[in-house]
């Protein structure tokens, strides 16, 4: 709301995307797209968790698990984005973050 003129939309929250998991897995897809056009990935995911980590700490089972988490994100949205794919070859925003998320996967 904005407060100045409340009859105003300031904004719009989706919930489409939203449901109830671990808080770990909060951070490993916020890691898994920070990281796709990133020169230093891991550095990059690095500093993201030990953001997340200093303002709500993170038990160590759970960063433990981090960068599995984000490999499965990113398993999981290239497998979705060729899914979606198959049913609508004419939007490019389903293939957004494939090409990237390819590329990580290819890392040395």
């Amino acid at each position: 709301v904005d407060l100045e003129r409340p009859e105003r939309v300031a904004g719009l929250i989706d919930f489409g995307d939203a449901l109830h998991s671990v808080l770990i897995a909060e951070v490993a897809v916020a890691c898994a797209y920070a990281i796709l056009d990133a020169e230093d990935p891991i550095g990059a995911a690095a500093r993201l968790a030990a953001g997340f980590h200093a303002e709500y700490p993170l038990r160590e089972e759970e960063l433990d698990l981090l960068f599995d988490l984000i490999a499965m994100r990113l398993i999981t949205s290239v497998t979705l984005s060729a899914a979606r794919k198959d049913r609508t070859a004419d939007n490019p925003y389903l293939s957004i973050s494939e090409a990237p998320a390819w590329r990580l996967f290819r890392l040395p």
